[in-house]
């Protein structure tokens, strides 16, 4: 089963809850889904921390970079985001979506991935 949050894991769903909460009460492993974009880097680790930082951590199966942006678009960290991202981040890159790509680049065995997140 797969249950998509939007708007990441500190936006509100109500007076006192977030979508961290509604998160942990799935306990499914979490796969963040980052714009491949400038500030992707930031995002992501911040992203990492909150899911850290909760009484009970979230788990993070690994990171996937969705590129929301067309193809020679000037922005130089679209090139850059998955290295760096590899370099800093626990969970691993899994894979990256082109920019109206129906397949990633590279196959993920989702199965082995939602394990080695719990």
């Amino acid at each position: 089963m797969v249950v998509e949050g939007a708007g990441g894991l500190m936006s509100p769903i109500g007076e006192k809850d977030y979508v961290a909460d509604l998160a942990e009460d799935f306990g499914y492993p979490l796969v963040v889904v980052v714009p491949n974009r400038i500030g992707a880097i930031n995002s992501t680790l911040l992203t990492l921390i909150a899911a850290a930082a909760r009484p009970k951590p979230l788990p993070i199966a690994g990171i996937v970079l969705n590129d929301v942006l067309p193809p020679n678009n000037g922005d130089p960290a679209v090139r850059s985001n998955r290295l760096e991202l590899e370099a800093r981040c626990v969970p691993p890159v899994l894979a990256r979506l082109g920019h109206y790509a129906a397949d990633f680049d590279a196959p993920v065995e989702w199965l082995q991935v939602a394990c080695r997140g719990r």
